[in-house]
């Protein structure tokens, strides 16, 4: 359903935006990854970001495939890397549930405990993911009865590329 102008200029000045800032912090952090050149002097040689979703199956986080991989470059270079994320030592790169190029999207598994710890949450949707399957009934044109169930996500609960297709549409789904 398309808004005006208006409307959303309205819904911005009621703090509707400021929600939705409010959301992405409370599930998004940081990642940096440095090696130690003195004692007290540190070299960061990467970073990035991520974010942090339960889709009904365990919380995972996601971030960029090209992050993935600079990290596991930097891992070849270099022999005793430290790994940030947020104020934890942690390493996605070891949890990958999937990787996807193409899409420049990556997931990893990680537990809500390790979540909390940074100060973080996972966004759940309030609505049911994936939502239900559709029941089409009719006739074809041959004049014989058609029923088909039709859904446009895939229903597994697998948490790989599907799971993170999934979650990714879901964390950017706007409820109504």
């Amino acid at each position: 359903m398309p808004s005006s102008e208006k409307e959303g200029r309205r819904l911005i000045l009621a703090g509707y935006s400021d929600e939705f800032v409010q959301m992405a912090n409370d599930c998004s952090t940081w990642l940096f990854w440095h090696y130690r050149l003195r004692a007290s002097q540190h070299v960061i040689v990467g970073n990035g970001s991520l974010f942090f979703l339960d889709a009904g199956v365990g919380p995972f986080g996601v971030t960029a495939s090209h992050v993935i991989h600079a990290l596991l470059k930097a891992k070849e270079d270099h022999r005793e890397l430290g790994i940030q994320m947020g104020n934890i030592s942690l390493d996605p790169s070891l949890l990958l549930i999937g990787d996807d190029p193409f899409r420049d999207v990556a997931t990893f598994r990680i537990n809500e405990r390790d979540i909390a710890s940074i100060g973080k949450r996972p966004h759940i949707d309030p609505k049911q993911w994936p939502p239900p399957r559709k029941r089409i009934e009719g006739s074809s044109s041959a004049g014989i009865e058609v029923q088909t169930t039709r859904s446009s996500h895939r229903t597994s609960q697998s948490p790989g590329i599907s799971g993170m297709v999934s979650g990714l549409l879901l964390a950017c789904s706007i409820a109504n």
